[in-house]
């Protein structure tokens, strides 16, 4: 429990909630309000991973690609193993420019087991090698 989740008494049912309503403006495309609510809930809970990619995708939405990068890296710190980041931090290298890093990175997505990431990284592989 991080010292803010202490100071306002929340636990995780709290936490749920705001991932939630977070989660429903992200969907309706209100980047900026779901962005606050994720920034808040990486304070409250910095450790959870799922947080920090749902962060970084927005950033990724909003064209903020070095502060995609740098959040969506965080997310890894915390789970190296999670392929959402990872898909996410090939598509913020190669929208900002970076095809070497983005390709490379997507090309060992492409035999991920879970086949929606594999996919799309093939995609962006064929979409980024012309």
């Amino acid at each position: 429990m991080s010292k803010w989740q202490d100071m306002l008494g929340w636990d995780s049912v709290q936490l749920s909630e705001l991932r939630y309503i977070g989660y429903v403006y992200l969907k309706e495309g209100q980047y900026e309000t779901a962005k606050q609510l994720y920034e808040g809930l990486v304070l409250l809970d910095p450790n959870n991973d799922y947080d920090w990619r749902t962060l970084g995708a927005l950033y990724l939405f909003m064209n903020q690609y070095p502060k995609a990068i740098e959040v969506l890296n965080k997310a890894l710190e915390i789970n190296p193993a999670n392929p959402g980041a990872q898909l996410n931090l090939a598509k913020a290298y190669l929208y900002q420019g970076d095809r070497i890093r983005g390709l490379g990175d997507a090309k060992k997505l492409m035999s991920s087991l879970d086949k929606d990431i594999a996919r799309d990284a093939e995609a962006l592989v064929m979409a980024y090698n012309g």
